[in-house]
């Protein structure tokens, strides 16, 4: 049955219950199966004094909001779900569902301040006990507030569309929550021009006033409801989610959670504009209004998990057990304010308390997530945000920003045992009411927290005992108060506090703004102390290490004793203080910057100190045995006393700017450390540079002509041999007229001595590259370095390769000081001459590298002879040999002929071209026509004359033996010209001159004459020839040889294998030319000596078709060249370079092939005449055991000579053709390519034999 609504009442004289009928004198009020909704705007039931009232497996929904436009203050409000008024006790369980009703439409259609408008959602349940011993129940019942309205109007009236909450509870009474959702409806909508808005989340359960509270278990979950959508507001507007338990009471009693959900609606959507700014004690007033309904509070903040408020600050005695369960706040949401007052879109605490105690156990608690706030994110939530009481927390867990804890009107005490804690916050603030500093008094036994923060106006008192802490952070804030009463103000000077006696501290920071902080610290482990901020801050810490510790603060002392410390910066324009004392580990590092003062000062046992930079500012470093690693003053002062200093190793000291300076008692560059002292000053009583030490000055154009220097001031002053001595231009000055008085290094008020040796200086931007620091003078007790010309050793001092030479050049250069002139002004800088000096004097043409790769090409000519050779004695074939003489028998032709014809398809090209001719159709043509010239067709027997007629040519080309003259059958006269192309490529790097070289291309022109004679399966001869080589280096280091050369060959076949071995001797007449800055040549006679040995096996494939010869070989050659000078001649000058006396040299080349030729032989018809032909392909890897080319030596120096290729692929190809027919002559063509990362070579080579 659904019925409408449902009331049940009881009078003095009867107890009724109405449908619109009535049931007179029942036992009591139970709604049991129902289903009833509440007529518009009122409730779906009720109950009023009776002594029970029970629903169960019921819904209950109270009715819809009206719709209303009217021009009086209207409300079209939700009707609550049941209503309940002095009932003894009551019961809502079973399933039963009850809500309610939710907001209507309310509208006023006229602007007045006094006007409202309203369309809350109606409450699940209203509940208002008529006595103490009133209570609800509620077990395993569903109940939701109903969802605000849509309100609007004219300005300036107030709207309000708030959600209703599950329980609405008022003062006194009993409230169990066993089990069952109970879940507050979302805000509604408002809008108008202006006034003040609000809409809302529910809350899940609201009660007010004194109240008993009974169980909250496991089984319950409590949440607020969304806030809803506000806009235009004038006056300020509330969008915010609800608290899952809102209590304001200022009762004093026990509220236990055994657990459950607790959770805060999500913040709604607010654009108002207001110039007000929210209470300035946080969200609450203490007179008598409730949290929220301020005006002065704006904004879309998420709801609590549970939000007790104490009404009255001058009570005080609640207390929270939480046992378990789970407490999060709700997300903010969005405010837009458009005036200048405040937007709030916070996130929500998982539990909000004043005035009450806290003890924790168990459970979780988080806040909810910042909103954004004019574009800006808000506030994150607490997991438990606690001001005024005394909090206990032996375990849970706090996610987050976990705990946020404050007091303000009664000093409070937090008392941590363990627990897992996000960010966490202890804020103490000055008491205006009362004109008190009231502290906030913390204890951490253990637990394990994010980190955590000290704040505020008063003191906050907290003593670390365990535990791990990512970071603790003192930052109180001075601030002045006004008091409540009496007027006035006063300045709160916070106090910060922290003794930590365990656990571990990654990150210490201290600093506030004129507060007065003081952390003791002992047996505890601190990862980094840093100091900030304006407060007065006071810092001890004995037996632990301390990874950095940091000042930027003012007026920051720290102490240690016996606890190590990594390193230390200073920062900022105060004075700031860090005392050792009984250090147990070395410093690694000091900065000091921002202008302020800082000092680091060792008492008992020292140890060495890493790193100092100094950027600004004075630090004081005082001490008794202890060492510095490397300085970095770019500007300020370094005072290092108590302890000598010694720069030693690879080490560096640097000063910067003018005001750069270190100070110190005594500093020793040791060797192969660095002192650059910049432009800055090193003050030191004794100064001294070991021998092999490196130093460092930078100058600077002083204004007056001359130059400011980096200065070393002493009383006693020893510099020994150094190293090297660099002096560098700041930029500033760019001419040499500066130098005019030198470089002043160095002032001693005692004594001064020095070893220094001008070769070893170096000038950075030199204004002119050929001079220098050339000596020293000593007046005065000043040493200062003079410049004017330096010699060409000292130019080229980085350049090995050419040092020897320049000492030779510089000797020469002072005989004939014309030539130095020449040097200066034909070159720009050393950048530019060295690689033209290296060039000349480091490198020479590369003719030995030329020279001793010709017996390889005159070796090439052999081989072709050779070839011809096996080829003649069917060197693979399976078929019987042929006899001797320079063509085989033409029965042997003809069988092979035979035999191809029988294996091949055979295309008769003359008979095909007749019979084409017969058959082609023929025009008609009348009269007598023309004779038709016919194509030149040869008879297959005719001899070819096209052919023919080349051989003769060649017959009479060549010189031809009279009749009388006639040579034996196994000899035989050849002949070979060829050409060669080589190119050696650029290697190294042209600003590395000492791995640079230029490369060179060559080529080579030739020809060799040869006769031999046949004995059985062997082949002795003789040959010889000429070759001209042309040699272009890349950067002008030409030559040119004549060459003539002899060479005596031998080859032997056996079956299937074949031996090669040659001798070679060549005579060559060399000239060689450098680039015309320098004009030398010379000449000179060389001498190659090869020995060459080879062999293969022969492999016929395909029925003789194919031969495939794996081969291998061994060439090795002696080069020699004679003693001989090189004269310069610079065109235009009078003056040259002094004469090149080269020794004599010699070489040796050892180079290996391993490879294979593949060779054919082919019948075609050409010259209408048969050839027999032959094309080979040869692949060849090419190792020289014997790259590397020793140096050249001359008077005064010594050239390099470029490398070998180590390893090379040679790839080539051949043809040979002749007529078989008792034909004399054998043309042929061969081109080879050697193929290197570096080199490269053509070499192309044609021959004709001929048989006399």
């Amino acid at each position: 049955m659904n019925r409408t609504a449902l009331f049940i009442a009881a009078s003095v004289a009867s107890i009724s219950m109405a449908y619109g009928q009535a049931t007179n004198n029942p036992p009591g009020g139970i709604l049991d199966g129902v289903d009833i909704t509440g007529n518009t705007g009122e409730a779906a039931a009720g109950a009023s004094g009776i002594p029970s009232f029970e629903v169960t497996g019921s819904t209950l929904s109270g009715g819809v909001g009206a719709t209303r436009s009217l021009p009086i203050s209207v409300d079209a409000s939700g009707g609550e779900g049941i209503v309940i008024g002095s009932v003894g006790s009551s019961l809502i369980h079973n399933s039963s569902t009850v809500k309610g009703g939710t907001g209507g439409s309310a509208n006023v259609t006229v602007g007045s301040g006094t006007l409202s408008a309203t369309a809350h959602g109606g409450d699940a349940i209203d509940f208002t006990p008529g006595l103490t011993s009133d209570s609800l129940t509620i077990d395993g019942a569903n109940l939701t507030g109903g969802s605000g309205g849509m309100v609007s109007a004219l300005a300036p009236v107030k709207l309000f569309a708030n959600g209703g909450a599950a329980i609405d509870m008022a003062s006194g009474g009993t409230l169990n929550l066993n089990s069952g959702t109970l879940t507050g409806g979302n805000g509604g909508t408002a809008d108008t021009s202006a006034g003040f808005l609000t809409a809302r989340g529910g809350r899940g359960v609201s009660i007010y006033g004194a109240y008993a509270m009974g169980t909250i278990d496991d089984d319950v979950s409590v949440s607020g409801g969304k806030g809803g959508s506000v806009a235009n507001g004038g006056d300020g507007a509330q969008a915010m989610g609800g608290d899952g338990l809102f209590i304001l009471s200022t009762s004093s009693q026990t509220l236990d959670f055994n657990g459950g959900s607790f959770s805060g609606g999500d913040g709604g959507s607010a654009e108002f504009n207001t110039d007000l700014v929210s209470n300035p004690l946080q969200e609450k007033n203490y007179f008598g209004e409730a949290y929220g309904e301020t005006e002065s509070f704006s904004g879309a903040r998420g709801g609590h998990g549970v939000r007790y408020f104490n009404d009255d600050y001058l009570v005080y005695g609640v207390t929270l057990d939480i046992s378990d369960g789970k407490f999060k706040g709700g997300d903010g949401g969005t405010s837009i304010n458009n005036g200048a007052g405040d937007s709030i879109a916070d996130g929500g605490h998982g539990i909000f308390t004043d005035y009450a105690d806290i003890n924790i156990s168990g459970g979780t608690f988080s806040g909810g997530a910042a909103g954004t706030a004019n574009g800006e994110a808000g506030s994150r939530g607490a997991g438990v945000r606690m001001r005024d009481g005394n909090l206990t927390i032996t375990d849970g867990t706090f996610e987050g920003l976990g705990l946020w804890f404050e007091s303000h009107y009664y000093a409070s005490t937090a008392n941590i045992s363990t627990g897992t804690f996000g960010d966490v916050i202890f804020t103490a603030t000055y008491d205006e009411f009362f004109d008190a500093a009231n502290p906030a008094t913390v204890t951490i036994d253990d637990g394990t927290f994010g980190n955590v923060l000290m704040n505020g106006s008063s003191v906050v008192d907290a003593t670390i005992n365990g535990g791990h802490l990512d970071g603790l952070e003192l930052a109180g804030t001075e601030q002045e108060i006004e008091l409540a009463f009496g007027g006035g103000t006063v300045t709160a000077t916070p106090s910060m506090i922290a003794t930590i006696t365990g656990g571990s501290v990654d990150v210490l920071k201290i600093g506030g703004s004129n507060a007065l902080n003081t952390v003791t610290v002992s047996d505890a482990t601190i990862g980094s102390v840093n100091f900030e901020g304006s407060s007065a801050n006071t810092v001890s810490i004995s037996g632990t290490g301390v990874d950095r510790v940091s000042f930027a603060g003012t007026g920051d002392s720290l102490a240690l004793d016996g606890a190590g410390v990594t390193s230390v910066g200073f920062a900022g324009s105060s004075s700031n203080f860090l005392g050792l004392a009984n250090n147990g580990a070395n410093l690694d590092g000091v900065t000091m910057e921002g202008g302020g003062y800082g000092a680091v000062t060792y008492s008992g046992s020292s140890h060495d100190i890493g790193d100092v930079n100094v950027s600004s500012g004075t630090l004081d470093i005082t001490g008794t045995d202890f060492g510095i690693s490397d300085i970095i003053i770019s500007s300020g002062t370094l005072n290092v006393s108590g302890a000598g200093l010694e720069v030693a190793g690879k080490h560096v000291y640097q000063l910067g700017s003018m005001d750069a300076m270190l100070n110190v008692d005594s500093l020793m560059v040791k060797k192969s450390g660095t002192l650059d002292v910049g432009l800055g000053t090193v003050q030191a009583k004794d100064f001294t540079v070991e021998d092999d030490a490196s130093m460092k000055t930078t100058f600077s154009d002083d204004g007056a002509g001359g130059v400011d220097t980096g200065v070393i001031e002493g009383e006693n002053v020893d510099i020994g041999d150094i190293a090297k001595w660099t002096l560098v231009n700041d930029g500033s000055v760019s001419s040499s007229e500066n130098f005019a008085d030198g470089f002043l290094l160095a002032t001693a008020s005692s004594n001064l001595t020095h070893e220094l040796d001008a070769l070893k200086f170096e000038i950075i931007g030199n204004p002119e590259w050929a001079q220098g620091v050339n000596g020293f003078t000593t007046n005065g007790g000043n040493l200062v370095a003079t410049y004017g010309d330096l010699s060409l050793e000292k130019l080229f001092e980085n350049y090995p390769g050419l040092v020897e030479t320049m000492g030779f050049l510089a000797d020469y250069i002072e005989d004939n000081p014309e030539l130095g002139t020449y040097v200066r002004t034909n070159w720009t800088g050393v950048l530019q001459a060295a690689p033209d000096m290296n060039e000349v004097f480091a490198r020479t043409p590369e003719m030995a590298n030329a020279l001793i790769s010709l017996p390889s090409i005159f070796n090439d000519q052999i081989k072709d002879r050779t070839r011809s050779y096996l080829r003649l004695a069917n060197y693979g074939s399976k078929a019987n040999m042929a006899p001797a003489g320079a063509a085989g028998p033409s029965d042997w032709y003809h069988d092979s002929v035979q035999w191809t014809k029988d294996r091949l398809p055979f295309w008769d090209a003359q008979g095909a071209t007749r019979s084409a001719s017969d058959n082609a159709p023929m025009p008609n043509i009348s009269g007598d026509p023309s004779e038709v010239g016919k194509p030149y067709m040869a008879e297959s027997t005719s001899k070819g004359s096209d052919y023919d007629a080349l051989v003769d040519a060649v017959h009479g080309a060549l010189p031809m033996p009279t009749e009388d003259i006639e040579i034996p059958p196994s000899y035989q006269i050849w002949g070979r010209g060829y050409a060669a192309m080589l190119n050696q490529k650029t290697t190294g790097s042209f600003d590395a001159v000492d791995d640079y070289f230029s490369g060179y291309d060559a080529t080579v022109a030739g020809a060799i004459l040869g006769m031999d004679k046949r004995l059985n399966n062997m082949m002795f001869g003789l040959a010889g020839g000429y070759a001209h080589t042309m040699l272009e280096g890349n950067r002008d280091n030409d030559g040119t040889a004549n060459t003539v050369h002899g060479v005596g060959y031998f080859s032997a076949m056996l079956n299937d294998l074949y031996l090669d071995a040659n001798v070679n001797y060549a005579f060559s007449g060399v000239e060689t030319t450098t680039m015309d800055d320098f004009g030398y040549s010379g000449e000179y006679d060389a001498n190659t000596l090869s020995f060459y040995l080879g062999g293969g096996y022969g492999l016929s494939m395909l029925q003789d078709k194919l031969l495939l010869t794996p081969e291998a070989s061994l060439l090795m050659t002696y080069y020699n060249r004679e003693a001989y000078t090189e004269t310069s001649d610079i065109a235009g000058s009078d003056t040259a370079f002094p004469d090149k006396n080269y020794d004599s040299y010699d070489q040796w080349s050892q180079l290996m092939s391993i490879g294979a030729t593949l060779s054919m032989v082919q019948q075609i018809e050409s010259f209408s005449s048969e050839l027999e032909i032959q094309p080979e392909l040869r692949a060849h890897w090419l190792h020289e055991f014997n790259a590397q080319m020793d140096d050249e030596t001359y008077t005064g120096g010594a050239a390099i000579l470029q490398a070998r290729e180590e390893d090379l692929v040679r790839l080539g190809a051949g043809i040979r053709f002749s007529k078989w027919d008792n034909d004399n002559t054998e043309f042929g063509l061969d081109v080879d390519g050697v193929l290197g990362s570096d080199y490269d070579a053509v070499i192309v080579s044609g021959k004709i034999m001929h048989r006399f």
